[in-house]
């Protein structure tokens, strides 16, 4: 299984056009699970009985990881039988790993975001990190952190109030940071976005000199900004202001989210996240009101 692995992320995982981050989870689970877990059983060992036992370990041991480990022994199997090696894959026939429960989704509500952008306008480090203008980026358009840093002036239409995001940042272990000309969704989406980040925008063009990238939020050396410093950055914030402690730069999505759901309808959350299924962005992004809708009137009748 072990030689197998290797073939499968050699020939298969890493020439695919897979998302660079989705080939990176591959090898490391590959890597650290699953080789280490059956990498030594000979492929006539790998009866179904077998391969149940070891990924109902994984769940108890790494739920995070187990899903995903029977997702790389089902792609590596799978070579084995097109390659005549096997007749059929036990790995397909293993008991699915249901997806991991994830917390209530937690949003800020409109009162909590204008006490936070007070917080980090008055707050110089965040300022001189640009915290506050990325933050103003994530609320008026719902983008993920690596795509507000990969965003471009030319992406940027200040007189039409629209933001084009095409891209993300990458960091691709032991090789490079680079800008990566897709985002998760594989779409450009076009951002019409409210007078607050316009405003912004428009300072940020006047006191950001142009490089040779074009990017609205450089590196101090004018390169693209790593996902991970500015995680660490926003961590250091929330150490100075311990009511924000609760607040990763994922929040802001789902507040989007949850604002546009309760402004609109879950249709239009999920368009503004660029969401291709609108139970995604109830599931994951909207978070469930405390009180239901008012349906008072309707309800009355039955007083009369």
């Amino acid at each position: 299984m072990e030689v197998l692995a290797d073939y499968w992320l050699r020939t298969k995982i890493d020439p695919s056009k897979l998302a660079v981050n989705t080939r990176q989870r591959y090898r490391y689970t590959t890597e650290q699970y699953v080789i280490p877990g059956v990498g030594g059983l000979r492929l006539r060992e790998c009866t179904v009985s077998r391969l149940e036992a070891w990924v109902a370990g994984e769940v108890a041991k790494h739920p995070a990881n187990a899903r995903v480990s029977l997702t790389c022994l089902k792609g590596m199997l799978d070579v084995a039988v097109r390659e005549d090696v096997l007749t059929a894959n036990p790995a397909k026939s293993v008991t699915p790993v249901p997806a991991t429960v994830s917390d209530d989704v937690k949003a800020l509500s409109v009162e909590e975001v204008v006490k936070l952008r007070a917080a980090l306008a008055a707050d110089e480090r965040a300022t001189a990190q640009n915290l506050t203008d990325l933050v103003d980026v994530m609320l008026a358009t719902g983008c993920r952190i690596g795509e507000a840093l990969a965003l471009r002036w030319s992406e940027v239409d200040l007189e039409e109030h629209v933001i084009y995001l095409t891209g993300t940042v990458v960091r691709e272990q032991g090789v490079r940071l680079f800008r990566q000309d897709n985002t998760k969704g594989k779409k450009p989406r076009g951002h019409l976005v409210p007078k607050f980040a316009v405003t912004m925008l428009e300072r940020r063009a006047a006191e950001v000199p142009p490089g040779g990238l074009d990017l609205v939020f450089p590196s101090a050396r004018g390169g693209l900004r790593e996902v991970t410093t500015v995680d660490k950055q926003w961590r250091k914030f929330r150490e100075r202001h311990p009511d924000w402690s609760w607040i990763t730069p994922h929040t802001f999505r789902k507040s989007v989210g949850t604002a546009v759901e309760r402004g609109a309808d879950i249709e239009a959350a999920a368009a503004q996240l660029g969401h291709s299924r609108s139970a995604v962005t109830a599931k994951h992004y909207v978070e469930v009101a405390a009180v239901g809708p008012d349906h008072r009137e309707i309800l009355e009748r039955f007083g009369r």
